[in-house]
């Protein structure tokens, strides 16, 4: 496997370096082993190098699964943008910032199997001697060739590494990423509200948490293990850890199974989806939206997608097929915006400066903002005149 060869290339590399020295297990320097070795031998880890360790567990997440995961990179809403192979990855941290003094102690790498069998391998540094193997292995994983699928791994999770990389002098190219926190926001927040990982657990995916630990007091057990040798402080840690990565999974599939189910199963926002589409096919999120810009379905879904359907429409040259939803979202006193698009349809398109007249008139008699009402007087007297001399002339 590529893989393997790059990361056994590395190591060895590593192993020869005058600067970052790795002893392999076999290979003991002499020093008496670390006072938590026994105890992570405990909680199912390995020690691959001094001050290195890996646990790898397997998930049976079916078959089926992978096989959806499989057809939606042809023909899903999310995954043909982000071609695989998929690593789905997770951090533990020594802190909440990404700056130089944040250590990513304990990281996850996820790797779902054609017959469906999740296998996940955590890494954990006993102690902080151990970085640049610790490193050398996730940089084995997280090749550029691969997408990473995260959760605000983004902006935190894969920023500490970066920073570790170079406080640590090992290249390392970051991977392209799948960030489901952002998918989640946009699909998802009108709908759950607060989109952290254990909501969205609750909410979308039926999955309830019992005894877990809380995420601030996941450092201060790492450093309480660093001090006694404890490994025990970490086994919560470990189970959050790998329930956080396994979850990574369940959650891709449950978008894209959601965005596939007929309009009236779907949880995701019609609009948060159709913006979703926009910049891939304009034509899509137009067919996308077409359920929800009916009034038996709730005002508010209904009027965001009317406001997001018209202006689609209009892109597309189908100018027409949206003035039934300016109609519809301007009625006296309602949407200025769309009041607007009106009267420009009517004067522009269907030369009817009359008609165009009509509702600009109608809409100074309500209360706007003074830009709006100086750009309306102003086009009022345009139509004006051009309303004198269609009459001037029949």
């Amino acid at each position: 496997m590529i893989v393997r060869e790059n990361l056994s290339k590395r190591l060895q590399r590593l192993q020869t370096d005058g600067k970052n020295i790795i002893t392999p297990v076999h290979e003991h320097t002499g020093s008496s082993p670390a006072v938590g070795d026994a105890e992570l031998a405990n909680l199912g880890f390995d020690r691959l190098f001094d001050h290195v360790w890996c646990r790898t567990s397997t998930h049976e997440l079916g078959a089926d699964l992978s096989q959806r995961i499989g057809q939606y990179q042809r023909s899903g809403l999310i995954l043909p943008d982000h071609p695989g192979p998929y690593v789905f990855f997770d951090a533990e941290t020594t802190g909440l910032g990404v700056g130089a003094g944040t250590v990513a102690f304990l990281s996850g790498c996820g790797f779902l199997e054609s017959d469906g069998v999740f296998r996940l391998h955590q890494y954990i540094m006993s102690d902080y001697p151990g970085e640049p193997a610790y490193l050398e292995l996730l940089a084995g994983h997280l090749s550029p060739d691969v997408r990473i699928v995260s959760y605000n791994g983004k902006s935190f999770d894969t920023s500490v590494l970066t920073t570790r990389f170079l406080m640590n002098g090992i290249p390392w190219t970051r991977p392209s990423q799948l960030d489901l926190l952002y998918t989640v926001r946009r699909l998802y927040r009108t709908r759950i509200g607060r989109c952290n990982l254990g909501t969205v657990e609750e909410e979308l995916l039926d999955i309830h948490r019992h005894m877990d630990i809380p995420g601030a007091e996941v450092p201060q057990r790492y450093f309480m293990f660093l001090e006694t040798g404890a490994a025990e402080l970490l086994k919560p840690v470990i189970a959050h850890h790998e329930q956080d990565i396994v979850s990574l999974v369940k959650l891709l599939v449950f978008v894209e199974d959601d965005l596939h189910r007929d309009h009236s199963e779907r949880k995701a926002d019609p609009v948060g989806m159709a913006r979703h589409v926009v910049p891939v096919d304009v034509e899509r999120a137009i067919r996308l939206l077409s359920p929800y810009v009916r009034p038996d379905y709730p005002f508010g879904d209904s009027r965001r997608a009317m406001v997001l359907q018209a202006g689609l429409l209009k892109r597309v040259g189908r100018t027409h097929e949206a003035v039934p939803l300016w109609r519809s979202l301007y009625r006296p006193g309602g949407s200025v915006t769309a009041g607007i698009e009106l009267a420009k349809y009517f004067e522009h398109r269907a030369g009817k400066p009359d008609s165009a007249l009509a509702i600009c008139q109608e809409m100074c008699e309500t209360s706007l903002e003074s830009r709006v009402r100086e750009a309306l007087d102003h086009r009022i007297e345009r139509l004006l005149r051009r309303v004198r001399d269609r009459t001037s002339d029949e």
